[in-house]
């Protein structure tokens, strides 16, 4: 019983949800889209099956140390921010979590070293060393500064589904010789959910920021709200939130008829509504919601992408 407690104590320091959410985004990108529109065209990837599976398993090690350093550089501030959370209880220590955020860091980088030895890539390496120095120091520094650590946390939320189709850009081009427009279809999607996720990434870090005022202000947190107020952060959310509008709009205008329709039809209502919600916020239980609204859009779009290569698919 024991053990089991303490194994869920860790899985919530690394917010295991949201590794799941990585782990699933980019098995769908490999395993569900790329691979298979390249073994149609009789072309191999040039990651094998085992290496696809280092590659996730770096990327998600990278997502659950960031979480670890974050929440222990915040311990001051959650004390009233988050008080339920397992370093604000007592359930995991904070030498223990320091332990677990350089195990993570060491077995991220053998295994990223594994893989750029195993595909002759040694660059895989410093792109590893070079993503975690970022996720340190958003931890050490960004996230205290106004929107500077917003965009960091939306831009990456952006470029994890990138890593897979950058280590198949080889296989593509020998596709783009054989069938262009495929390949321009594939990139012009990725792009697509990429801005889908930059903006909703970047709303969602701006809501979460309005929550933590009271213990950011303790802390000497320089953050957007607590710089420009909640009513100037609460229109700007606003703006993001219509321009997601727009861009999923868009993408749906260019896609099939069927799927254009049905993203419609879901994402418009949920914009529309959250965006109303927002503007009657006035506690922060409220702007608690509208994060948890703003992760489920994330979700959707995870799903629409994954509908996508179903069909593309078949």
């Amino acid at each position: 019983m024991k053990r089991s407690i303490m194994v869920s104590n860790y899985l919530s320091l690394i917010r295991w949800p949201n590794v799941l959410l990585v782990f699933a985004l980019q098995s769908l990108v490999w395993w569900g889209w790329i691979a298979p529109v390249l073994g149609r065209y009789g072309i191999s990837t040039v990651l094998s099956a085992t290496e696809a599976v280092l590659l996730a398993f770096v990327t998600v090690i990278m997502v659950a140390a960031g979480n670890v350093i974050n929440d222990l550089y915040d311990i001051r501030v959650d004390a009233i921010n988050n008080p339920e959370r397992v370093l604000q209880t007592g359930s995991i220590s904070s030498d223990s979590a320091i332990n677990l955020y350089y195990g993570l860091l060491t077995l991220g980088g053998l295994l990223a070293g594994g893989l750029a030895w195993r595909v002759g890539h040694l660059s895989y390496i410093f792109i590893y060393v070079l993503f975690s120095m970022k996720l340190w120091y958003y931890s050490y520094a960004l996230q205290r500064r106004p929107l500077t650590g917003n965009l960091l946390v939306a831009l990456l939320s952006a470029l994890f589904p990138w890593v897979f189709f950058l280590a198949e850009m080889p296989a593509l081009n020998r596709l783009a010789a054989e069938d262009k427009q495929i390949v321009e279809h594939m990139l012009y999607v990725m792009l697509s959910f990429s801005g889908f996720a930059f903006l909703v990434s970047w709303a969602r870090e701006l809501v979460k920021d309005i929550e933590d005022m009271g213990g950011d202000k303790m802390g000497g947190y320089m953050t957007f709200p607590i710089l420009a107020g909640v009513p100037r952060t609460v229109v700007f959310v606003r703006v993001l939130l219509g321009m997601t509008g727009i861009w999923v709009l868009v993408w749906a205008f260019l896609e099939e008829w069927g799927v254009g329709v049905a993203m419609t039809c879901v994402f418009a209502p949920a914009i529309l509504y959250i965006g109303r919600r927002l503007g009657q916020c006035s506690s922060i239980p409220c702007f608690h919601q509208i994060s948890l609204y703003l992760k489920g859009v994330m979700i959707l779009g995870i799903i629409f992408l994954g509908l996508y290569v179903t069909q593309v698919m078949q």
